[in-house]
């Protein structure tokens, strides 16, 4: 469900691009106070990926822009 939500998230506004990391570091963040450091470290990982997706978009549409390519 979370990963559908990053796909949306990058879609349109770009103002609504983090939502996702929030979401993903705020669950991580509830299994760490919890004690279950094994899902903390799950959903932790899964905010890393989603930044790393995200500059991974932002260096392809910077590579390939309209302007260069259109």
């Amino acid at each position: 469900m979370i990963v559908s939500l990053a796909y949306i998230c990058t879609q349109g506004n770009s103002s609504e691009f983090v939502t996702p990391f929030v979401k993903f570091w705020g669950i991580a963040e509830d299994f760490r106070k919890r004690g279950e450091i094994q899902f903390a470290q799950y959903y932790a990982m899964r905010a890393l990926w989603y930044i790393k997706l995200c500059l991974q978009r932002s260096m392809a549409l910077k590579n390939y822009s309209y302007e260069k390519y259109g």
